[in-house]
């Protein structure tokens, strides 16, 4: 099976080609042929079905469109090519579940197959905004509640009334005084174990996450950082950076994308999710 060197081997090897060739002339045709082949529709009075022909057509759909299009390195302005059978391999590997917090607090998250009667995983954010204090009492008795498996912690857009920019030291000090903020406020609840799943949500530049993800900071490996690829189909150093790094460090690792050019490209069928 791939390894992460064997990936990132191919952001320097794959065929080269612009961005705007890759989103007009290579994402946006090959979707619009597998949303075809595969007769993908949507339908807004079932819009999850549940038939068993539509989720194979969604995943044959699916390996067959990512072996078509791959994934655009924007630093080296490369494709990073995979064989249908390289992500088959890839899906069949997967753990399908990670073990996540410490203690008493420790827990496995999986998925859930169709029709599975258990409940999924409860993560609770108790912010609804940047303005809510991290160590605020009320924050402290919504993580006491026994239903909550995983947390969410704040993303600080000010230190010291500082606007915290990207890449900035105000960014650094802020990610790691939000990660000491919220292990502090587990502390008081009495839960300290809880893993924190968000990670790191002030940080947005890879440096900063990298370097305020260190453990004496308060982050365990059994906490969990988000990862995400670019729309569309797309990834630079920075988040290949992260994965590295936590890959070295055997930590939890949520990949994570944000569709956009789909919905434009052949409305609602060729979403991605």
């Amino acid at each position: 099976m791939l390894n992460f060197l064997d990936i990132y081997e191919r952001t320097l090897k794959g065929p080269i080609m612009s961005e705007q060739d890759f989103d007009l002339k290579l994402f946006i045709p090959r979707l619009n042929d597998v949303v075809r082949a595969y007769g993908i529709q949507y339908d807004k009075e079932n819009p999850l079905p549940d038939d068993d022909v539509a989720a194979d057509n969604l995943y044959h759909a699916a390996v067959d469109f990512l072996s078509r299009v791959g994934v655009y390195c924007q630093d080296t302005n490369r494709v990073i090519q995979f064989t249908q059978g390289e992500i088959v391999e890839a899906v069949k590997g997967a753990p399908g579940h990670c073990c996540a917090g410490e203690g008493k607090d420790a827990g496995v998250f999986g998925m859930r197959r169709p029709d599975e009667a258990k409940s999924p995983g409860c993560t609770w954010d108790p912010y609804r905004g940047y303005k809510r204090r991290a160590d605020d009492s009320s924050d402290r008795s919504l993580w006491t509640i026994a239903e909550a498996n995983s947390i969410s912690i704040s993303a600080l857009d000010h230190i010291r009334g500082i606007p915290v920019m990207a890449g900035s030291p105000a960014e650094l000090y802020a990610a790691i005084r939000g990660v000491r903020i919220g292990r502090e406020a587990l502390r008081r609840a009495g839960r300290p174990g809880l893993p924190i799943m968000n990670l790191i949500s002030t940080a947005a530049a890879a440096v900063t996450t990298i370097a305020a993800s260190a453990p004496q900071f308060g982050l365990r490996p059994s906490d969990g950082w988000l990862c995400g690829a670019k729309a569309e189909m797309k990834v630079d150093f920075g988040a290949l950076n992260k994965v590295a790094y936590l890959l070295n460090w055997g930590a939890n690792i949520g990949a994570e994308t944000s569709a956009i050019l789909g919905g434009y490209a052949v409305g609602r069928p060729g979403r991605q999710s």
